[in-house]
């Protein structure tokens, strides 16, 4: 794992409000901000739901049948957090996280914003586990932007680990180590990191 040889340690975002560094990305749109809010409200609201209505499913079958081993598991518990990645050249976002706890198992749906990013181009949220590997092999997320630079990266559940760090950040970019998020996503814990920084350091 590479390790920068920087002094001063990245920003953290807090639930208490901003870092001092959203000072100079005031051209962010407000809207998108907003947006991205309200989709990561929908997306764990629509999970609650749909796992709600497995878990009465299997209340249901057991009540009903004849057989002891029907197995009744426990309504899964939601969290989500949502954070502003620094500025890569043009493009800023916004990473929407939510994360599903089943018992020991948890799963992570991330979604990511763009705004900035070159018409019709496609990009990706990449990543891995900060216990497994540095390689940005691991997607997240993906999407195309429309005519107005705009993206919206979405991507299927991932398993994941209560214990265990991840990082990501967006895809293509002109810097070698693009600016992003780590920390125990599985937790609600995203820390941001500027460009050139590497992930998963601690600092």
């Amino acid at each position: 794992m590479r390790r920068d040889e920087e002094t001063s340690p990245p920003d953290v975002l807090e639930s208490g409000g901003p870092g001092p560094w959203l000072a100079g990305i005031s051209r962010l749109p407000v809207a998108l901000v907003l947006v991205a809010l309200a989709a990561g409200l929908v997306i764990a609201t629509l999970a609650a739901l749909y796992y709600r209505a497995q878990a009465n499913r299997l209340r249901h079958l057991a009540r009903s049948s004849r057989s002891p081993a029907v197995v009744v598991t426990a309504t899964p518990q939601v969290s989500s957090v949502a954070a502003v990645i620094p500025p890569d050249g043009t493009i800023r976002g916004t990473v929407v996280i939510i994360a599903i706890h089943r018992g020991a198992h948890s799963e992570l749906l991330i979604t990511a914003y763009l705004s900035g990013a070159k018409p019709d181009a496609r990009y990706a949220l990449m990543g891995n586990d900060c216990t497994t590997s540095n390689v940005a092999d691991h997607p997240w997320a993906s999407g195309v932007a429309n005519s107005q630079g705009i993206a919206v990266l979405t991507g299927r559940p991932w398993a994941a680990s209560s214990g265990d760090e991840y990082w990501a950040f967006v895809q293509p970019s002109a810097n070698p180590i693009p600016p992003g998020l780590h920390g125990s996503f599985a937790e609600g814990e995203a820390t941001v990191f500027r460009a050139g920084w590497a992930p998963c350091t601690p600092g």
